[in-house]
């Protein structure tokens, strides 16, 4: 995605798994919003050129691609927040989380928005609702030597746009690594994170 659309979160340091007041985003045109744990990173743009790819501040935003949308589309990000990477700095296969919401221009009907994109490597989709609203959900993975990449991106057409949202999440390979040398990142770690990331999915809604 070539742009960010401007807009404040307050990032708290404080564990994500803490019981503390949910934080509201409502989008700079009061389209959508959602609520998310103070823990998360709000992901930022560095300025670019045109013809160049984005690139994002944090490190936790962004691994082999970027993480912010779904790769494979040129469109605006509206929200990217990413979970804390320096939560698992002694567990090497966690490598970065985030949720997204963006738009999608050049799909301008509902056939082609719900379609998804040719380039995904999609496991499975489905047809669900998003606060009543018709949508799809993309389950979309990718790997390579080192680790791998799995998704879950919906696309919903609403008032004549085509808006994509999701968790991403990449994990590398620990098999080069010495035992004992590393903390394994467990299950229960990728269920906190999966769960902090879908807390923003849960609570979307179209605002109008």
């Amino acid at each position: 995605m070539k742009s960010l659309i401007a807009t404040c979160i307050c990032a708290l340091t404080i564990s994500p798994t803490a019981q503390t007041k949910l934080q509201i985003f409502t989008s700079p045109d009061g389209a959508v919003q959602f609520k998310h744990s103070p823990a998360l990173i709000h992901c930022t743009q560095r300025p670019t050129k045109p013809g160049e790819n984005v690139s994002w501040v944090e490190a936790a935003c962004s691994s082999q691609g970027d993480l912010c949308d779904d790769d494979a589309t040129s469109g605006t990000t509206i929200a990217c927040l990413a979970y804390p990477e320096d939560k698992f700095n002694d567990k090497p296969a966690f490598v970065a989380a985030v949720f997204f919401v963006g738009l999608v221009p050049a799909a301008t009907t509902q056939k082609s928005c719900l379609e998804g994109s040719q380039v995904w490597l999609v496991n499975d989709a489905q047809a669900t609702k998003i606060n009543g609203v018709n949508a799809r959900l993309f389950h979309t993975s990718d790997a390579w030597l080192s680790g791998g990449e799995s998704g879950e991106i919906y696309r919903v057409f609403q008032n004549n746009k085509c808006y994509e949202l999701g968790i991403q999440e990449v994990e590398a390979s620990t098999g080069g690594l010495d035992p004992g040398t590393f903390q394994e990142y467990t299950a229960h770690d990728a269920a906190e994170v999966h769960a902090t990331l879908q807390q923003p999915l849960d609570s979307f809604k179209f605002l109008k």
